[in-house]
């Protein structure tokens, strides 16, 4: 049995394995010079009380002064930053004047969490703080990215579509008999 989820798993029994796909974006604000083991022990407690699994955070989202700071990048996941002017535009359930006073924005970690899970997501936590960071999760609508499965072969390139040929060559990963896919790189 395959289970696919973004929530943590505490026991797994035999035959069943656990997937976690990056449904979740984790949205995080921090002050200048924020202890990096700070902001790691904040995103942990808050994923931990969640029931959420660290491994279902795809992305990093924050504002984009924050963007190259060791209390984020540490994190080790992609990071999206956004301008605060972006920050501003998204609805938030808890916005913060001070925050706004301070960096333009009434609203970093849900802002940019929403954000950057895109369209259609939804905060699944909301801020939570300590005293030198704020983190929130959202949840992606649907899966980043795409499948497609395209018939390469048998046969010769000519007899190959233009649509099957795009795919493989704008693929990050490709699955398939060597020959035929090595025709079509």
């Amino acid at each position: 049995r395959v289970v696919i989820t973004d929530a943590s798993a505490t026991s797994v029994e035999p035959g069943v394995a656990v997937l976690h796909p990056p449904s979740l974006v984790l949205g995080v604000g921090a002050s200048t010079g924020a202890p990096p083991r700070r902001v790691r022990t904040l995103v942990e407690e808050t994923l931990s009380e969640a029931g959420l699994a660290w491994a279902s955070v795809g992305l990093l989202a924050t504002v984009d002064r924050r963007a190259e700071d060791p209390a984020i990048t540490g994190l080790g996941r992609p990071v999206a930053a956004f301008p605060p002017a972006r920050l501003a535009q998204v609805a938030v359930p808890t916005p913060s004047e001070v925050v706004r006073a301070a960096v333009g924005t009434p609203s970093v970690a849900e802002a940019a969490a929403l954000h950057g899970a895109g369209p259609g997501s939804s905060l699944v936590v909301t801020k939570r703080k300590n005293d030198v960071a704020t983190v929130a999760i959202a949840r992606r609508a649907g899966p980043p990215g795409h499948l497609a499965l395209v018939g390469l072969g048998p046969g010769s390139a000519a007899h190959r579509s233009p649509a099957a040929d795009r795919a493989v060559r704008g693929a990050e990963v490709v699955i398939g008999y060597g020959p035929y896919v090595d025709q079509a790189t």
